[in-house]
């Protein structure tokens, strides 16, 4: 791109500067991370989900059935069954979890959510974001 030096009465390219491509969020001149233009992109074509499950702090047993909020995916709702059905898929992943996994917070979120990402990409073809929550009481 070109270096411009701007004074009072005029502007002038001074240099030349080798960059790649860059986004501007339209709260600044910040410039924003290739990965988040990313998952915006993704958001827009396949849509969220936002995943929670409760779970008992001593035993890691579900507490409750897991609570799945969509925002435009596209086939997938409460209205054709899907959303039951994924309901049971995060519970019976969540008691077929391995102990480590349960213990971990970090590695039970990516489980749930690599087994509900591939349940609806095999029923609907979308790749929604997905972000999982756990709570523990």
């Amino acid at each position: 791109g070109d270096v411009l030096e701007l004074d009072g009465e005029r502007a002038a390219v001074v240099n030349k500067r080798e960059i790649g491509r860059t986004f501007i969020d339209d709260s600044g001149f910040e410039e924003i991370e290739s990965e988040t233009v990313r998952q915006r992109k993704q958001m827009a074509y396949d849509g969220m989900i936002t995943l929670i499950v409760t779970l008992n702090a001593d035993t890691g047993a579900l507490h409750g059935d897991p609570e799945i909020v969509t925002r435009g995916v596209r086939g997938f709702d409460s209205s054709n069954g899907n959303l039951k059905d994924a309901q049971r898929l995060v519970a019976a992943a969540i008691a077929g979890a391995s102990r480590e996994t349960l213990a971990d917070a970090t590695l039970l979120k990516e489980h749930i959510r690599v087994e509900l990402k591939r349940f609806i990409q095999k029923l609907t073809g979308a790749r929604p974001v997905i972000m999982p929550v756990v709570l523990q009481v």
